[in-house]
């Protein structure tokens, strides 16, 4: 199993997540409405809201975004934009009288708007399951996948037992069980650890949802958490003779 090192630290992995990302999501350098209508930029960066928010709603996302991130635009002579000129240009955006915004985001700006995002997943799933820091990368990278884009899967389902169809239910029940798989030193461990089991578990909460290029995606996702299980029993197989060892010299 890997050192408790968060993800960001580790840079082959964190690089290789990024540009999986980029060739998903792309990497636009000026707003533009995704397939939904929403204002999107960078790494597919939502700057908008899609649940039947007013605009006077998804403005103030806009209006948050453009006064935390406006020193990273560009104007048409090179010059920083203002809080306001981004607010402008996500307007026209939105409102469809353009295409694609006017100002642009450089690469610098989109590689901070994409660490800002990714490690915020990574400091919820820390907080959240502590152990997780110390799966293995190609695990956490799976996993962090799975809240960049979830399919209306929560990560993070809460205790409740009850509420929702018996679909969601399964689906909670499903994802608190994966986490318990992965988690080698809960006191539950001997009841629970599995690595095997919580990769069809994985493979099974997210099959079927979305059309083929979201299962494209998954099939991503699968691959690398069967190759984080095998470091994993890789791993306790040599605890285990470790053990053995210790056992037989009497330590």
């Amino acid at each position: 199993m890997s050192e408790c090192e968060p993800l960001w630290e580790m840079e082959t992995y964190w690089r290789e997540l990024q540009l999986f990302h980029i060739a998903r999501e792309g990497n636009r350098h000026r707003f533009y409405r995704d397939a939904r209508g929403l204002v999107t930029i960078g790494i597919g960066h939502l700057v908008d809201r899609g649940d039947g928010a007013s605009h006077a709603q998804r403005r103030d996302v806009a209006e948050s975004f453009a006064r935390a991130n406006a020193s990273h635009f560009r104007t048409a002579d090179g010059g920083r934009a203002s809080p306001a000129q981004v607010l402008e240009d996500w307007e026209r955006v939105h409102r469809g009288s353009v295409r694609v915004g006017q100002l642009q985001l450089p690469q610098e700006g989109i590689d901070a708007l994409y660490t800002q995002r990714v490690r915020g997943y990574l400091d919820e799933m820390y907080n959240r399951r502590p152990f997780s820091s110390c799966l293995p990368p190609r695990i956490q990278m799976a996993l962090v996948d799975a809240r960049y884009n979830p399919a209306r899967v929560s990560l993070y389902p809460g205790e409740a037992t009850r509420g929702g169809d018996a679909a969601e239910r399964r689906e909670r029940e499903s994802v608190r069980a994966m986490w318990s798989a992965l988690d080698r030193d809960s006191p539950e461990a001997p009841l629970h650890y599995n690595p095997r089991a919580a990769l069809e578990l994985f493979r099974q909460i997210w099959r079927g949802r979305g059309g083929p290029v979201y299962q494209n995606r998954h099939t991503w996702r699968v691959s690398q958490f069967e190759q984080g299980v095998a470091t994993m029993l890789a791993d306790d197989e040599s605890r285990f003779h470790e053990l053995i060892d210790d056992l037989a010299s009497g330590r």
